[in-house]
C-alpha cells in the first residue's frame, strides 16, 4: 500500500509545478500559488510513504543480509530527504514572491527564482530517477534470497534497476529529457516491483516462518528425530505461503501452534 501512496502521489506533481517550473517571471507575476502548494503537500506524503515502506520491509528483509537491509532504508531516507530539498526550493519561490516588482528587484527575483528552479530540476532527477535504482537493486536482490515471492518479480527489479542507472547516465549527458517516453521506458520496471510488492508486505512475516522452518528442516537427522515427519508434510502442504501465489492455508493457520512446537522438539533433537 505504501508503494502505491508514492506512485499515486508522485504523478500529478508535475503538471501541479508547470507554472513556476516553466515561467521564469513567476516570481514576479500574478499566477496563483494554489498548485505549488498543493503538489509540495503531495510530495510530502510521498516523502513519508516513501521512509514508512523502508521501515515495514526491514525487519523482513534483514534474515536475509542485514548490510544489504540497512543500505536500503538508508538509500530511501535519502532519497526522501532529496525530494524535501527540492520541495522546499519551490517552497521558497513562492514566499520570495513579489508580483508587480520592477527594475532591479524584479532582476535580482527572477535570477533568485531561476537559482531556486534549478535546484528543484536536480532533486528531481537525483531523488525519482538516481536514487530508486539503487533500491530497487537492494530490494530486489534481498526479496530474491528470501524467496517471499514468485522470484520472477525481484528479477523484475533486478534487471530495472541498471537499466534505470544507465538511463540516467543518458540524461546526465544529454541523450535525451528526463520526461520522455525512452525515459519512461527504463523505469517501467521499476514501477512493476513496486506495484507487484503493493499488499504483500502483511503476509511477510508468516512467510518467513514457513522459510526458516524449511531452512532447518534442512539439518534434521530423519533416523533419529520422528517428530520431523508431520512437521515437513504440513511443510509441503504450506509451500505456495512462502511464495505468496495462493492464500494462508486455513489448515496451516490452526495448526501454526503444533507446528512451532514440533519445529522446536526438531531442532533439540538434532
Amino acid at each position: 500500500m505504501l508503494y502505491l501512496i508514492t506512485i499515486v502521489t508522485s504523478i500529478p506533481t508535475l503538471a501541479l509545478y508547470a507554472p513556476v517550473l516553466n515561467n521564469p517571471d513567476y516570481i514576479v507575476g500574478p499566477a496563483p500559488d494554489t498548485g505549488v502548494l498543493w503538489a509540495g503537500l503531495l510530495e510530502t506524503i510521498c516523502v513519508l510513504a516513501c521512509i514508512g515502506t523502508a521501515v515495514v520491509l526491514f525487519p523482513v528483509v534483514k534474515r536475509q543480509n542485514e548490510a544489504a537491509a540497512l543500505g536500503f532504508v538508508a538509500a530511501r531516507v535519502l532519497e526522501a530527504a532529496i525530494i524535501v530539498v527540492g520541495i522546499l526550493s519551490l517552497f521558497a519561490v513562492v514566499s520570495l514572491r513579489q508580483p508587480g516588482a520592477t527594475g532591479a528587484d524584479a532582476d535580482s527575483l527572477v535570477i533568485t527564482g531561476k537559482a531556486l528552479v534549478a535546484i528543484h530540476n536536480w532533486t528531481f532527477f537525483l531523488g525519482p530517477d538516481v536514487i530508486p535504482a539503487v533500491n530497487a537493486l537492494l530490494l530486489g536482490y534481498l526479496l530474491y534470497r528470501s524467496r517471499l515471492m514468485p522470484r520472477v518479480i525481484p528479477v523484475v527489479g533486478l534487471i530495472g534497476a541498471p537499466l534505470l542507472l544507465l538511463s540516467s547516465i543518458a540524461v546526465t549527458f544529454g541523450l535525451y529529457s528526463q520526461v520522455s517516453v525512452l525515459s519512461g521506458l527504463t523505469a517501467l520496471p521499476i514501477l512493476v516491483l513496486a506495484w507487484r510488492l503493493r499488499g504483500r508486505t502483511r503476509r511477510f512475516p508468516r512467510g518467513m516462518f514457513w522459510f526458516q522452518a524449511a531452512v532447518a528442516l534442512k539439518h534434521v537427522r530423519w533416523r533419529r528425530n520422528y517428530l520431523a515427519m508431520p512437521l515437513n508434510v504440513c511443510m509441503c502442504y504450506s509451500v505456495p505461503v512462502r511464495t505468496n501465489r495462493t492464500k494462508f492455508p486455513p489448515f496451516s493457520h490452526a495448526m501454526l501452534p503444533i507446528l512451532r512446537a514440533l519445529l522446536v522438539l526438531s531442532r533439540n533433537c538434532r
